[in-house]
Parts: structure tokens; sequence; C-alpha cells
């Protein structure tokens, strides 16, 4: 696994401003590369965190793909971190993601939307721009606007992901960047863990929840 360039993720802090932050996602959902260039997947990893104020918590792990074997875990506890504004999650996320991931998997999991977004372009998109590598977006509600039929997602009449029903949990999946829409399904499904979510993703909630607890105490 090749190292993350933490430099970056540098570009991300320009969206202090919001409307700048829109007309870039606008501009980068453009050169989105919703196609897959591989079949198999060695190493797949998942990124979660948990917050309280302005405390977050994130934990990501990595497994060997299709199984529940763990390869690597890493985590970080970050202060600072600026309230939630609906379609700007990465505003909130960028900074413990970038702390906390210290390695590039041959694709990743990431616990936000991919182009399930008002401008197509959400935190698992950014996140695999930014690694340059596949990307999952996984979330367990949609944003307003989105209409679900027949199993898909759909905004604006363009069928942007799928909903999930898994081990009676319902999931949101869209392809972040370098991954079909059909191929995001598939390793999301093919990851599956025993309570729904992919292993790592599953490995990372259950980490990030833990450790946001017993920072707190």
């Amino acid at each position: 696994m090749a190292g993350v360039n933490r430099y970056q993720a540098e570009w991300f802090l320009i969206a202090l401003d919001l409307n700048k932050a829109a007309y870039a996602q606008d501009l980068l959902s453009k050169k989105l590369k919703l196609e897959s260039e591989a079949e198999e997947y060695s190493v797949v990893g998942g990124f979660d965190a948990s917050y309280y104020n302005d405390i977050a918590a994130g934990c990501y792990f990595a497994t060997i793909c299709c199984s529940d074997k763990r390869i690597s875990f890493e985590f970080s506890v970050v202060k600072g971190i600026p309230p939630y504004i609906p379609g700007f999650f990465y505003l909130r996320e960028s900074k413990v993601f970038f702390k906390t991931v210290k390695e590039k998997p041959d694709l990743i999991f990431v616990n936000a939307h991919g182009i399930i977004h008002p401008r197509g372009f959400g935190f698992a998109s950014h996140v695999g721009t930014v690694l340059n590598i596949p990307s999952v977006g996984v979330a367990n509600k949609l944003l307003k606007g989105f209409i679900e039929k027949d199993d898909k997602v759909f905004f604006k009449e363009r069928h942007v992901g799928w909903r999930v029903n898994l081990k009676g949990k319902k999931f949101y999946v869209s392809p972040g960047n370098y991954i079909s829409i059909d191929d995001s399904l598939k390793v999301f499904i093919k990851n599956a863990s025993e309570n729904g979510l992919p292993w790592p993703l599953y490995y990372a909630d259950r980490c990030s929840r833990e450790l946001l607890t017993k920072t707190r105490k």
C-alpha cells in the first residue's frame, strides 16, 4: 500500500466559504470517473467517525476483501471539529479522516454518501478523488430531494445509487469515484458483515463509538 500524501488534503480547506465549496463540488462532480478499472480488490478499507460537540473519534480498518480478516488499524481523536452543514459533510469529516487514514487500500468504504448528493459529490467522492482510489459511500438515510424506486435511488431522473435492505437494516450505497454504480453495489454485498455493513466499515463504526465513549470519560 502506498502512503497517503496528506498535503493533497489541503484543498479541502478552501470550503470554509460555502459558495466556493458548492462551486467546487459542482465542478469536481463533472470530473468523476464512474467506471471500474479493476474486477477484484485484494484489500478494502473502511472509515467512520463519531462525534460529541466539537470532538471527533475516527477509526480506519483494512481487511482482506470479502472476509472479516483484519490486517491494519488506525485511530485518532480530533478537537475543534466544525458543526455539520447539510450537503457539506466533508467540512466536518475531512479533518479527522486525514488525521486517521495513513494508507491507501485497493478500495475504501466511507460512512457517507458518494454521488447520492445534491451536487453529485459527497464525502465518499472527495475521499476517492484525493486518494485516487475507488471509493464507495454507505449511509443510513437519504438527503432531501432523492427518490427511491425498485431499490434504486434517483435524483432529477438520474440513477445515482441503491437502497439495500440487509440484515434487517436499510443502507444507501453509491459510488464515490473510480467505480461504477453497479459495481459499488456488488462490492458492498460481497463484503457485507454480520450486521450488514461491509466488514472494514463495521469494525470502524464500532471502534469510533467505543473510542468516543472512552474519550468523554
